[in-house]
């Protein structure tokens, strides 16, 4: 069997799906070592850059590198290679390549449709401004908006312009939550009919723990503090959380918050972390007092699974996939409403601790079960 395995959904950023297209490669490499008739291709971007040492990491794992830019169609080059099954790890990052003439059979992944659910739900407006020029830009896109003239956000396109192949009968939809497939049914009705495979991500590999050199010494020293991920990420709302914060210290004096997405700090007792790798970042995680997870949207939630792993509490937003996932293990809030995270906050200050963490411990437990079991479905799907 030949699998054309889509690589691309592994450059040029870091984010949670990036993460489950590398743990659906490891799973199937080690299939490839046990079955000796199943062969990797790699369908990568020479325009899009690698992250790290990726490339290199995963050399071996292939029969061939291929380079989008240098075949004439996919299709094209799936018979070229007579390539069994196509996988796409990331539907949305083919939104410009035409998947139509696919005749192979396909797994495909959308992990959420939250383009269309912030343009709906007007979300994008709170993101902030970066100079005047954004500001006189938006506010004049968003005038021509209101009257009809343009739509300012149309990101249906992305998953509308695959409409035909995401049609076919050999191409099988997975998505990792029931909150994204009944997004993706409402917000593009042409799959209502079409069977959505709900599997959660994968677990992350286990990687161990690097000190984190700029909170090693707060952490020996037993200082208490907060973490939340994503500071240049404006869907993750983390300035919401530095402004609900720096209130929760007047009365609550000898706690830090940590932020990882960008080198800043913006007040005592905030300490900015930029890029961690994934021990530091587990190290981050694992001795923090709570991870708060203030996202407009998600798909499924690595970071609080990570969380709860190291039995950290989670203080998240009430919205899309995070009911689902974490169930009655995380204390939730409005996204929309500093007052209410400051409630929240307030509210874990005098909580009973070990009763929170009980019950992170067993949400976990049934996460992390579904999530093995959710990885042996996908295989199956993708190899048989």
């Amino acid at each position: 069997m030949k699998i054309l395995f889509d690589f691309i959904s592994i450059q040029g950023s870091i984010n949670g799906g990036r993460e489950y297209v590398k743990r659906v490669l490891e799973t199937i490499h080690l299939n490839t070592i046990e079955h000796s008739n199943l062969f990797l291709y790699a369908l990568f971007d020479s325009k899009i850059p690698f992250i790290e040492d990726d490339q290199k990491k995963y050399d071996s794992y292939f029969v061939e590198w291929i380079d989008i830019n240098k075949v004439l169609s996919i299709d094209e080059c799936i018979r070229q290679k007579r390539i069994d099954v196509l996988f796409i790890g990331i539907l949305q990052r083919y939104v410009n390549r035409d998947l139509s003439k696919v005749s192979c059979k396909s797994v495909v992944v959308i992990h959420d449709d939250g383009g269309p659910e912030i343009a709906r739900n007007k979300i994008y407006r709170l993101r902030p401004y970066t100079n005047w020029y954004d500001f006189l830009k938006r506010f004049f896109k968003e005038a021509l908006d209101y009257a009809g003239v343009i739509k300012i956000e149309d990101y249906s396109k992305e998953i509308d312009c695959h409409k035909k192949f995401l049609l076919r009968s050999n191409v099988f939809v997975v998505t990792v939550s029931e909150f994204s497939k009944k997004s993706i049914q409402y917000n593009h009705s042409f799959l209502r009919k079409k069977e959505i495979n709900v599997l959660y991500s994968p677990l992350r590999n286990e990687v161990g723990f690097k000190p984190q050199t700029d909170i090693a010494s707060l952490v020996a020293n037993g200082g208490q503090y907060f973490v939340s991920l994503g500071l240049n990420r404006w869907q993750k709302n983390i300035k919401m959380v530095l402004s609900v914060f720096k209130e929760f210290l007047k009365t609550n004096p000898n706690y830090y918050l940590v932020t990882t997405g960008a080198k800043e700090c913006l007040y005592p007792h905030h300490i900015g972390l930029s890029y961690l790798d994934d021990a530091e970042l587990n190290y981050v995680i694992k001795n923090a007092k709570a991870l708060i997870y203030p996202t407009y949207n998600e798909g499924f939630g690595y970071p609080p699974i990570e969380a709860m792993r190291f039995n950290v509490p989670v203080i998240a937003s009430y919205e899309t996939s995070l009911p689902e996932i974490l169930d009655s293990a995380a204390l939730f809030f409005s996204p929309l409403h500093e007052s209410d995270l400051w409630r929240q906050l307030s509210l874990f200050e005098k909580m009973d601790k070990e009763m929170l963490i009980g019950k992170t411990k067993k949400q976990y437990k049934l996460i992390s079960q579904r999530q093995k079991e959710d990885l042996n479905i996908l295989m199956n799907l993708i190899l048989d």
